[in-house]
């Protein structure tokens, strides 16, 4: 079996830029700072799955026709539901909702489970939070281009999870 989702990894000047406003967070609401070579946007966690199964889900983004965009993350918040502090946008980008919502039907139409929620744009960037409040305002916003999306292995550990690429597919040019 293997732990698998899809997303988007951002490149090194975006996962700088979070992990700063992530070590600026900290003091004010505790938890555990997700690792700078760990933040990502998850477009579809898919759990675990038989090594069989991983050529169904690279098919299912190969059926994918989407475009490349640029994210802009402007805001962060708290949800105390689940104790976590994210970045994300007020102003989702057209290109990005799409290629989430292909792949979900793609997924479903392998019969892979997927969360039916609506997609949310969002970087976890603490865990284990307990923030008393979150009136921290706006960030300065990050511009994350987003050329490609990848399938990812997650190994879980005492000391937090550790990823792998195993596979990227290119966005189209917008």
């Amino acid at each position: 079996m293997r732990r698998v989702f899809f997303a988007i990894w951002p490149p090194l000047a975006v996962s700088n830029a979070l992990a700063e406003l992530a070590s600026d967070a900290a003091p004010r609401c505790g938890g555990r700072q997700m690792r700078r070579e760990t933040l990502h946007l998850t477009l579809a966690f898919i759990g675990n799955v038989e090594q069989d199964r991983i050529r169904d889900l690279e098919g299912a983004a190969d059926s994918l026709s989407a475009k490349a965009c640029e994210l802009v993350l402007d805001e962060m918040a708290y949800w105390p539901r689940h104790r976590i502090v994210w970045c994300g946008t007020k102003h989702p980008p057209m290109e990005l909702m799409s290629l989430a919502e292909q792949l979900g039907r793609a997924l479903d139409d392998r019969g892979f489970k997927t969360d039916k929620r609506p997609f949310a744009v969002h970087v976890t960037v603490l865990r284990n939070a307990r923030c008393r409040d979150d009136g921290w305002g706006d960030p300065t916003p990050i511009v994350w281009p987003i050329r490609e999306f990848v399938l990812v292995e997650s190994n879980l550990k005492p000391e937090g999870a550790s990823y792998t690429i195993l596979r990227g597919w290119p966005l189209a040019a917008g």
